[in-house]
């Protein structure tokens, strides 16, 4: 059973219930990652660059504790956000997903091991008439870098774009702060909260 966090709030005690939510994050420690792909896809593969992955659906945290965080793009009509759900997912085939794990790569064994210390979120307005959305989420860990997931993908040039069904994991935090999208007064880095 998970506990979905919608996006994006439509009155300022929801954005407060969402914050508090995700600051339910702190404290657990991040044992290991996997990224979600379509059962369909002929693709299940990370995708690289300099300083992020591009991912099709989503990042399955795993924690010692044995929970795990899912984070995903999430649409409804226009709205367009980065949703969190806690708890014990349903299986990958209920879901029509299948997941490659990443745990092993260079990138996810330095934040193996490490306790998420703080939370920072950033927030846009997706499109004319829909709510203020989640669009990155930052994690801070005790002896590791901090680590950003946003929507987005990897343009032709190996920079970030902006697209509201695609991920990225951030692992450098210049490229996490450099990273905008015209609907946002924030970086990818986004705030604590």
């Amino acid at each position: 059973m998970t506990d979905l966090i919608a996006p994006w709030p439509v009155t300022k005690a929801g954005r407060r219930a969402l914050e508090r939510s995700v600051r339910a994050m702190l404290g657990h420690t991040v044992e290991g990652a996997q990224y979600l792909f379509p059962a369909s896809s002929d693709h299940v593969e990370r995708r690289h660059f300099a300083g992020f992955d591009e991912v099709d659906m989503g990042v399955e945290l795993l924690t010692a504790a044995g929970g795990v965080f899912s984070v995903f793009w999430y649409m409804e009509g226009f709205n367009e956000g980065l949703a969190v759900a806690r708890g014990t997912p349903a299986p990958l085939a209920d879901r029509h997903l299948t997941a490659l794990t990443v745990s092993d790569t260079v990138e996810w064994r330095r934040i193996s091991g490490n306790p998420i210390t703080a939370v920072g979120l950033a927030w846009h307005v997706p499109n004319e008439n829909c709510p203020e959305a989640v669009w990155a989420l930052r994690l801070m860990l005790r002896d590791a870098p901090s680590l950003v997931i946003a929507l987005g993908e990897a343009h032709e040039v190996r920079q970030i774009t902006y697209i509201p069904d695609s991920l990225v994991v951030i692992f450098d935090e210049a490229v996490a702060r450099n990273y905008h999208i015209p609907a946002s007064a924030q970086s990818s880095w986004g705030g604590l909260v």
